[in-house]
């Protein structure tokens, strides 16, 4: 009479020569409480898919002296059994519902799903506010709900009693320029070679174009030995140009760039064919307006430009 370990060394090589294969389904009951109930039924792998509110599962397997496992759903075990000795607790209509699998290569993955909670994480409500606020007040803090930088640093400095540079004694009132700083004996201040005709208005000028959120729009322009407006007056708003690209068609074409009944902001320059000008990184004021509610104009003479300016308006 074959002994019962003969009996279970049959069972795990038929198990590690079947194929992978889910058997069945394996529904247990909880319409009662049961202790150490034992199904025969054979498998390497059981998982638990679903489990009755306010119901638990314990099982053992193979022996009633074994080891008691608690689990969960979605919870596994790779293992070769005969039977299960099964414990529930809690009364149901609902089934608890296992999956049992043959084949020592079957392995079932669930991925689960995550739910990331906490406080100061962004929820859909929260972003559309912040939307709802740069599309209300675009030019104001209350897009960023932060300060300029440009706008604190002068409070700031004066809080402090102003900017203190070393052997300089006092200090040096703020804001300081280049012109305040001591040079070396023979040394000068880089006048900005082909940009020294920037208009740039003021310092305070430059300060609020900082301090400002603003965007930057492009206009196109084909001005052919007339002057032509390309930016139009705006009430109460000048123009801060920060970009030029332009080529002339003709052989001494000459350009300039006119504030609209004031006078130039960038004098007439001579051009040949074929030539033209690029200026700016789109991060420095190249011309202002001097007064708001002015257009900005351009003159050709003897030929025609054609390109674009990138500027801001407010």
């Amino acid at each position: 009479m074959p002994s019962f370990l003969d009996a279970f060394d049959a069972v795990i090589k038929e198990l590690k020569n079947s194929k992978p294969e889910i058997v069945r389904g394996f529904p247990v009951s909880n319409a009662a409480v049961i202790t150490d109930k034992e199904y025969k039924t054979q498998g390497s792998f059981l998982y638990v898919e679903s489990i009755p509110a306010g119901s638990t599962l314990k099982i053992r397997f193979n022996e009633l002296a074994s080891k008691l496992f608690t689990l969960q759903a979605g919870q596994a075990i790779k293992a070769p059994f005969h039977r299960l000795f099964i414990s529930t607790t809690g009364v149901s209509a609902t089934n608890t519902e296992l999956t049992i699998g043959r084949g020592n290569a079957f392995e079932f993955v669930d991925t689960g799903d995550v739910t990331i909670t906490g406080a100061g994480l962004s929820t859909e409500a929260t972003l559309a506010a912040i939307l709802a606020k740069i599309i209300a007040a675009p030019a104001t803090a209350a897009k960023q709900d932060l300060q300029p930088l440009a706008a604190q640093l002068p409070a700031a400095l004066a809080a402090g009693g102003g900017l203190k540079v070393e052997g300089v004694a006092g200090g040096v009132a703020q804001p300081i320029s280049a012109a305040a700083l001591p040079l070396p004996a023979g040394a000068a201040i880089e006048d900005g070679g082909h940009l020294d005709k920037i208009q740039a208005a003021s310092e305070a000028d430059y300060i609020v174009f900082l301090g400002t959120a603003r965007q930057v729009s492009r206009v196109a322009f084909d001005v052919n030995a007339v002057t032509t407006t390309v930016i139009a007056a705006v009430a109460a708003q000048k123009i801060y140009v920060v970009g030029i690209e332009f080529s002339v068609d003709t052989d001494a074409t000459t350009f300039k760039l006119t504030e609209n009944t004031i006078g130039d902001l960038h004098a007439a320059q001579t051009f040949m064919k074929g030539g033209g000008k690029v200026v700016g990184d789109r991060k420095t004021i190249l011309y202002a307006t001097t007064t708001v509610n002015k257009a900005l104009d351009i003159t050709t003479a003897a030929g025609k430009a054609t390109g674009s300016i990138w500027y801001c308006q407010f």
